[in-house]
C-alpha cells in the first residue's frame, strides 16, 4: 500500500515551516521554527476533511497530552489551535528522528539500556493509569528520544479511561494484547503492561514478539500467534533468563495472569538491575494520597500541578516528592504540589477512576494514527506554555500553601538542611570514634585494606579458623572467564567449593581442588565466589571477585 503525500503544511502563528516530519492515520506533523521564544517544534495538523468524531479525537488528545506533559518520560505539550484554513494542529516538543523502532532497526538495545527505557517508560503508564486513562498503543515507534537521550512516550490518539468497552481501533497489532486483538474486555491497566513488556522484548530482540524472520507476518498471521502460540525465546545468550521471564509474565495470555499495575512490572525491571550489580533507574511516578477534596475549587483553569514521585529503591526512605507543571507555572519549589480540588476522581461501578469530564481520544470512536517516523523534541517544560485552545472546564485553581495555623503541611528547606547535616555529622562522628577504639583495642594496632570483597568472620581465640583464600581474580578469555587465587593457609585434604552469581543469587555449588576455574561470561559481569573446605566439615568465609564481560 503506497504512502499517502502529505498535506501543505499550514501558516501557523509565530512560526516559519521547515520540513515535513512524517504522517499517520488522520495527521501531518511538520518541523517548525518558533519565532518567541526561538525554538525548534514538532507540529501536529489534522488533515482536511476528517469526520466530527476525529477532531473531537484530536482534541481530546491535546488536552490529554497537556494534562500529562509534567511528567520527565512524556512528550511535553506548547500549544495549540486552529490554522486558518480550519485544520486544527497541535505544538509540541521536537525529538530529533529516529524513534526506537528505527534506531533498533540498526542495531537491537543493549540489556541495560532495554531496562532503562522499559522502567522510565513504564512509570509515565503508571501515571497515566493513576490518572484514570489507558494508552492502548504502546509500541518502538511511539517512544522518541530527546537531545538528552530521555525516552518519551507520545501518541495519545487512541487513548480511553480505564474500563471502557469500545474496542481500540487503529491499534499496532504486534503489540497488543490478546483481548484487545480480538476486542474483547474493557481498557484495562494490563493491556498496557502486556504492550509495554512487548516493546521492551522487541528492544532486545530487533523484532516483535510474534514476527517471525523469513516468515508470515501478515496481520492474520500475527495475530493468531498472539492468540496460541507462547511467548519465543529471543536467542540472545547475554539476556538473563530471569529477563525472559518476567517478559513472558507480563506477557501471559491471560490477563489475571501478567502484574496487575505498570508498577509491578517496573518494579521487577529494577531487581533484575539490582542483580545484575547495576544501580537501578528512578521510576517517576505520580503522587497519588487522598488529596481529593472538592471544598477547595478555583478559577484559574490554566494553573494544574501534580506531584511526581520517583521510587528510588536505593534510599532508605525511597521516595521523594518533586512538584512537577502539567499546565500553568511551576510552583514555588517550598511548597507541596497538590492535583487541582476540581480534578476530584469519580469512581464507576467496577470501582475505576474517572478523573476527567472532557471525553478522550479513544471515546470518540475514531482513532489517530501517529506518524511512522517521529513526531517531536523535549525539554523541561516551561511556565506558561499551555495550549490556548478550547474550554478548559475540568481543570480549576491551584489551591493555596495550606497554613501550619490551620492545621497544614509547610515544609521548611533550612529546617530539612539542618537536620540532615545533623544526621550526617552523627554518622561521621560515629565511625570515627569506632576506627579510634579499634585502633586502640584492636590486635596488631593498625588498620590495613581488606583482601576481599566477600564477608569474613573475627578470627577469635579458640575458633577452628580456616583462611579464605587471597589473590582471587579473573581474566576475560573471549566467551569464558578464568578465575585464580591462592590458599594463605594449606592443610592436607583442602579444597575449593566455587559459586557464580545468578540472578536469583548465588549459583549452584561445584569443587575443585585446583586453584583455578573457567566458567562462563555472564552478561555484562561474571562474578565468582570461593571458600575453602577443610578436612573435617570446616570452612573458610568467601571471597568473591567480579569481571567485567561486556
Amino acid at each position: 500500500m503506497a504512502r499517502r503525500r502529505p498535506a501543505t503544511p499550514p501558516k501557523i502563528p509565530n512560526a516559519t515551516y521547515l520540513s515535513f516530519l512524517g504522517s499517520g492515520g488522520f495527521a501531518d506533523v511538520y518541523l517548525y521554527e518558533q519565532q518567541i521564544p526561538r525554538r525548534e517544534v514538532a507540529i501536529k495538523v489534522l488533515r482536511r476533511g476528517v469526520a466530527d468524531a476525529q477532531r473531537q479525537s484530536f482534541r481530546a488528545e491535546a488536552n490529554l497530552m497537556a494534562r500529562m506533559s509534567s511528567h520527565p518520560s512524556i512528550v511535553s505539550v506548547y500549544g495549540a489551535g486552529e490554522a486558518g484554513d480550519e485544520r486544527m494542529y497541535l505544538i509540541m516538543e521536537y525529538c530529533p528522528p529516529p524513534h526506537l523502532g528505527a534506531r533498533l532497526r540498526q542495531q537491537p538495545f543493549t540489556v541495560t539500556h532495554a531496562l532503562e527505557i522499559g522502567i522510565q517508560i513504564g512509570g509515565a503508564i503508571e501515571t497515566l493509569h493513576r490518572a484514570g486513562i489507558v494508552h492502548r498503543d504502546i509500541k518502538p515507534s511511539n517512544i522518541l528520544m530527546t537531545p538528552f537521550q530521555r525516552p518519551v512516550l507520545t501518541d495519545f490518539g487512541i487513548a480511553t479511561r480505564i474500563g471502557n468497552v469500545s474496542p481500540a481501533e487503529g491499534f499496532s497489532v504486534p503489540w497488543a494484547p490478546p483481548e484487545q486483538a480480538t476486542g474483547e474486555g474493557a481498557a484495562a491497566v494490563t493491556v498496557d503492561v502486556y504492550s509495554l513488556a512487548a516493546t521492551v522484548y522487541t528492544l532486545l530482540a530487533g523484532r516483535p514478539p510474534f514476527e517471525v524472520k523469513d516468515g508470515d507476518n501478515s496481520e492474520i498471521a500475527v495475530i493468531n500467534r498472539v492468540l496460541r502460540t507462547p511467548v519465543p525465546p529471543m536467542g540472545r545468550h547475554d539476556v538473563p533468563e530471569e529477563f525472559e521471564r518476567v517478559l513472558t509474565i507480563a506477557m501471559s495470555k491471560d490477563p489475571r495472569q501478567r502484574y496487575a499495575s505498570v508498577i509491578d512490572f517496573a518494579r521487577a525491571l529494577q531487581a533484575i538491575q539490582a542483580a545484575l550489580h547495576q544501580r537501578p533507574t528512578d521510576l517517576d511516578v505520580l503522587d497519588d494520597p487522598a488529596y481529593d477534596n472538592p471544598s477547595k475549587s478555583g478559577d484559574d483553569a490554566d494553573a494544574t500541578r501534580q506531584a511526581i514521585r520517583t521510587i528510588d529503591p536505593l534510599r532508605d526512605d525511597s521516595t521523594r516528592l518533586s512538584p512537577l507543571r502539567v499546565l500553568g507555572p511551576v510552583p514555588s519549589p517550598n511548597i507541596r504540589a497538590f492535583p487541582p480540588a476540581s480534578e476530584a476522581r469519580s469512581y464507576d461501578a467496577a470501582g475505576q477512576r474517572a478523573p476527567f469530564d472532557s471525553a478522550l481520544p479513544g471515546d470518540a470512536g475514531g482513532s489517530l494514527g501517529g506518524p511512522a517516523e517521529a513526531e517531536t523534541g523535549r525539554r523541561a517544560p516551561r511556565s506558561g506554555e499551555a495550549p490556548g485552545w478550547g474550554p478548559a472546564s475540568s481543570e480549576g485553581a491551584v489551591p493555596d500553601a495550606p497554613d501550619a495555623r490551620a492545621g497544614g503541611f509547610q515544609e521548611s528547606p533550612l529546617g530539612v538542611v539542618v537536620v540532615r547535616f545533623l544526621i550526617a555529622a552523627a554518622v561521621v562522628l560515629a565511625i570515627v570514634v569506632g576506627i579510634l577504639f579499634a585502633l586502640r583495642h584492636g590486635k596488631g594496632g593498625t588498620v590495613g585494606p581488606a583482601t576481599s570483597t566477600g564477608e569474613t568472620t573475627p578470627n577469635d581465640a579458640g575458633v577452628n579458623h580456616v583462611s579464605q583464600v587471597v589473590g582471587l581474580r579473573g581474566e576475560l578469555m573471549g566467551d569464558k572467564v578464568k578465575f585464580t587465587w591462592s590458599n594463605p593457609d594449606p592443610k592436607p585434604g583442602d579444597k575449593f567449593l566455587y559459586a557464580m552469581d545468578q540472578i536469583s543469587g548465588e549459583g549452584q555449588l561445584n569443587e575443585t581442588k585446583a586453584s583455578s576455574v573457567t566458567v562462563p561470561k555472564q552478561s555484562l559481569q561474571t562474578c565468582l565466589s570461593v571458600r575453602v573446605h577443610r578436612k573435617g566439615g570446616s570452612e573458610s568465609p568467601a571471597t568473591r571477585q567480579c569481571v567485567s564481560t561486556p
